[in-house]
């Protein structure tokens, strides 16, 4: 438990600035105006013939194929993505999934860094406690059994 409380102590505030520095590359949408009732979306979709189930049908199937709007659309445009795609030479779409796999990388490489560092220690602290707490258990169960076989040989003399 103490390998743990150290990885909180130490590492924590360092993840906690990288978490914080990259959320600046995480594209954030404001609501302008709060979305209507369900009775006035269902107007204005039939209004604009986009209710019922053969618009759904419609747009699961373009959905499916890819030809509804992306919702990453914003983020594929972004700056950083731009940045990336005039610093390597690379269009927009390879920078864009450059940028995920470095970002993929970087997240995971942080996790593994710290699960060979600190996990060890954990599972080991664990493993220790699990052992002394079996101890114990045997203990208290041969100490039960002892305590059994007394009662038992005193209801056997009181029967005689």
């Amino acid at each position: 438990m103490r390998s743990f409380r150290q990885f909180w102590r130490r590492p924590a505030p360092a993840l906690l600035l990288l978490v914080l520095g990259c959320a600046g590359s995480i594209p954030v949408r404001a609501q302008a105006q709060p979305p209507a009732p369900i009775e006035d979306r269902s107007v204005e979709q039939n209004k604009k013939g986009r209710g019922g189930p053969g618009h759904q049908l419609a747009h699961e199937s373009r959905e499916a194929a890819g030809e509804d709007q992306d919702e990453m659309e914003e983020f594929k445009q972004s700056a950083s993505v731009q940045a990336i795609s005039r610093l390597t030479g690379l269009n927009t779409r390879q920078s864009y999934w450059l940028s995920i796999i470095l970002n993929f990388a970087v997240i995971a490489g942080v996790i593994v860094w710290a699960g060979r560092k600190y996990l060890p220690g954990i599972f080991r602290d664990r493993t220790a406690a699990i052992q002394k707490a079996m101890r114990e258990a045997q203990e208290a169960s041969a100490e039960a059994r002892r305590k059994l076989g007394q009662i038992e040989a005193r209801l056997q003399k009181i029967d005689v």
